[in-house]
């Protein structure tokens, strides 16, 4: 079975999602291969509750911001 391992983009910034009536969000950018990407570990998809909560997240993983 392969490793799994995190996933992030170069740099990223919170993105909201409504899937069945909730609105959540992820942390999604531009990939070093230039494909869009969402920050996931060990295969799933990391989920926050607010757009604050993304980036509070983010800068205490020390991911990389692009806010516009």
């Amino acid at each position: 079975m392969a490793e799994l391992t995190d996933e992030l983009p170069v740099s990223g910034r919170p993105e909201g999602l409504v899937f069945d009536g909730r609105t959540f969000f992820v942390w999604w950018g531009q990939g070093a291969d230039e494909l869009d990407r969402v920050a996931a570990r060990g295969g799933r998809v990391l989920t926050f509750p607010s757009a604050r909560a993304c980036v509070d997240a983010a800068d205490d993983a020390g991911w990389q911001h692009d806010l516009d």
